[in-house]
């Protein structure tokens, strides 16, 4: 058990303190502080910038209600008459004196139509905002020919009174759900991304002290199961410590933010009553998922004769990876309550994604999530068992071939010694 703790704490802390891992975290928070204050950050630099736009209005009519309503929507946008004609507004335009040139008419029927003229028109923001304020002039237009006031155009586009409620006492409200989805979907991303670099990061360690001869030395010293489980558990735990670090900065910054942000993150995810079962879910099948692909990249790892090797011979398992997380998004977005989902819910390599969709969407029985935890856990032992095996033959073994064949060769040196 001593060599253990060795083996953890030196993995673990070297990994804590190395420049890789800081400058991740310190580029991460920035990242976070970033995104949450992106409004913020977006509207300082937009800050007393307006976009001027010339107007020929050619109904001598329209110009005065579309520049009331464009004022409306977004008082970033100047429309400025412009007396002198198209060829005139053009060579205006090309002068960055506008933005671009407006020119308005009517159809046969009297209603507004309208083109836009702009040296690009990969900035959509300015022509969709006219569009869309010409869009509401013209549904005035349309009701007044026909004869309808405001009242009836009220009644006409009134959604329809329509109430959803479950039978289920036990079932999660819609608003509930919708914001389990978005917390889920978040949750489940991470788990994904911390699975595929902190596995990879495993498979290339192991693989890099075996082709540097490290290995000799250390299994010399201390058995090959114990040194895998060690760097296994190690790395999850760093893998962890960064997980609480990202949501610590994230709901941190979000609080301190003071931003639109702040406000549509409580009503639309409830942030600030997150369930805290949730949240345990997602450390457990985090760490259940973790452990058994960490374990394959491991043994994966000592297989490997060359570090550039890694990387294609993880492929499959990275692969089983991500077929779960889209799977998972599938459910997310979709129906969580499919067979699809329920299925893949109970095969140990989907699990802890499809499962943690369903506790985190849906109201599972405790049997439901309790097998699954169960299966994980069996899965993990049994591959910790057969892996420590192939694990302990195969850091010893320098031929090339491929994984299948080394894995052979692995377990009949194993069964040598």
């Amino acid at each position: 058990m001593n060599k253990f703790w060795i083996v953890f704490s030196q993995t673990y802390f070297s990994k804590l303190k190395s420049k890789p891992f800081i400058s991740t975290i310190i580029i991460s928070i920035i990242l976070i502080a970033v995104m949450v204050n992106l409004p913020k950050i977006t509207s300082y630099f937009n800050k007393n910038h307006v976009e001027k736009v010339a107007v020929i209005d050619h109904t001598h009519q329209l110009f005065r209600p579309l520049n009331l309503q464009i004022k409306k929507v977004n008082k970033d946008i100047k429309l400025t008459p412009f007396e002198k004609g198209e060829a005139q507004a053009k060579k205006a335009v090309k002068d960055g004196k506008y933005k671009g040139y407006l020119i308005l008419d009517k159809t046969s029927e009297g209603l507004p139509k309208a083109s836009y003229y702009a040296m690009k028109l990969s900035d959509e923001t300015v022509s969709d905002q006219i569009k869309q304020s010409l869009q509401q002039i013209k549904s005035m237009m349309a009701t007044e020919q026909l004869g309808l006031n405001s009242q009836k155009l009220a009644k006409i586009s009134a959604p329809v009174d329509f109430h959803k409620q479950s039978l289920d006492k036990g079932a999660k409200t819609e608003k509930e759900i919708d914001q389990a989805r978005v917390l889920v979907y978040i949750l489940v991303l991470l788990i994904y991304m911390m699975v595929v670099g902190y596995g990879s990061m495993i498979a290339q360690e192991i693989a890099s002290e075996k082709s540097s001869r490290v290995m000799e030395l250390i299994v010399s010293s201390v058995s090959p199961g114990i040194h895998m489980i060690s760097k296994v558990v190690a790395l999850a735990l760093l893998g962890l410590t960064q997980y609480v670090i990202f949501f610590l900065t994230g709901i941190l910054a979000i609080k301190l933010s003071g931003s639109d942000i702040n406000e549509y993150l409580h009503q639309n995810i409830g942030l600030n009553h997150i369930p805290f079962a949730t949240l345990i879910f997602a450390v457990i099948f985090f760490l259940l998922g973790y452990f058994l692909y960490a374990t394959m990249f491991a043994v994966i790892g000592s297989l490997v004769n060359r570090l550039e090797e890694v990387g294609q011979a993880i492929m499959p398992v990275t692969m089983l990876i991500m077929i779960g997380f889209f799977l998972a998004i599938y459910g997310c977005m979709g129906n969580p309550e499919s067979t699809l989902v329920t299925v893949t819910s109970y095969i140990p390599f989907f699990t802890p994604m499809m499962m943690f969709l369903r506790v985190g969407i849906l109201s599972v029985p405790f049997w439901e999530w309790g097998s699954g935890i169960l299966i994980m856990i069996v899965s993990i032992a049994l591959l910790i068992w057969i892996g420590t095996r192939v694990y302990k033959g195969g850091v010893l073994m320098y031929q090339s071939s491929s994984v299948f064949k080394a894995m052979k060769s692995a377990l009949k040196i194993t069964k040598e010694s």
